[in-house]
């Protein structure tokens, strides 16, 4: 293989004099004749680069990013590679609890600054291991990842949350429709493969025409993912008992979120969830 060529990726990329330069510092490494247009080996470049100096540049950072979005590596068919890729005013969620909103405030080559509500922040101490989870508008998929947590302060009125940067996703497919956020109560039936038959109360937490997320705290039961539930709620002024496959479960200590997906959808059910949704997202567009 040859080596990088930087007149030659300056030309095919249109990169200004600034990243040539970065570029060339970046690259003062041996074995620098890898594809540098792969994500995972420019970002490779990137670390090794990192742990040789002991802070950035904030124009540094800034020609980071220009040159990441030079080389496409923002655009949707790449999956996000790690978290110096989610942008700004990104909203997340901190699963550890009662799904905590959170949002991108800035995004550094070493850290992520997450706005938080300043309620929530006794909740969290410097070096707690938390799991965030996102959805990519960019490809539609779910992304959860577990970082620690390095600092919290409050900075000109706003709370914000520090923390590591991550490489490791679990990444969830694709939803069919959008969910919207929403706290509907419901009743729970569970036939483990035993058929003993367990209720349990917990709240929708989101929402969509064909699935939705449930939220149980006090819980420490045990449930198998390939054994399917019996909901009981009320929407559109009416009961519903309803059947569901679990997607996925996430468990924090005695808490759980589970992914489900509607199943054997009769026509009174469909017709009453797509007028919810409307509604929603009618006023999710206000």
């Amino acid at each position: 293989m040859k080596n990088i060529n930087i007149k030659q990726l300056a030309k095919e990329f249109k990169l200004n004099e600034k990243e040539q330069n970065l570029l060339k510092n970046i690259l003062i490494i041996k074995d620098f004749h890898n594809n540098i247009k792969d994500i995972k080996v420019f970002e490779n470049y990137i670390n090794k680069w990192l742990e040789k100096i002991p802070t950035i540049k904030e124009e540094d950072e800034r020609l980071l990013k220009s040159i990441r979005e030079k080389f496409h590596f923002f655009e949707s068919k790449f999956p996000l590679y790690n978290t110096k890729y989610i942008k700004i005013n990104q909203k997340a969620y901190i699963l550890n609890s009662n799904k905590i909103e959170i949002a991108l405030y800035k995004n550094s080559e070493k850290k992520l600054f997450w706005k938080i509500s300043p309620k929530f922040i006794n909740h969290f101490k410097p070096n707690d291991i938390i799991k965030l989870g996102f959805l990519r508008k960019e490809d539609g998929k779910f992304y959860l990842f577990k970082t620690k947590i390095l600092n919290i302060q409050n900075i000109s009125g706003m709370t914000l949350l520090t923390t590591m940067h991550s490489e490791k996703f679990e990444i969830r497919q694709k939803r069919k429709n959008d969910r919207y956020p929403i706290e509907i109560p419901l009743e729970i039936k569970y036939k483990n493969i035993y058929k003993k038959t367990s209720t349990f109360i917990g709240n929708f937490s989101n929402i969509s025409k064909n699935g939705a997320q449930i939220f149980l705290k006090n819980f420490d039961s045990e449930i198998d993912k390939a054994e399917p539930l019996s909901l009981k709620f009320s929407m559109d002024q009416k009961i519903f008992f309803v059947e569901a496959n679990i997607k996925y479960i996430i468990k924090e200590n005695q808490k759980i979120v589970i992914g489900i997906e509607f199943k054997n959808i009769k026509k009174d059910f469909e017709s009453s969830i797509s007028k919810f949704i409307n509604q929603l997202s009618q006023k999710n567009d206000i």
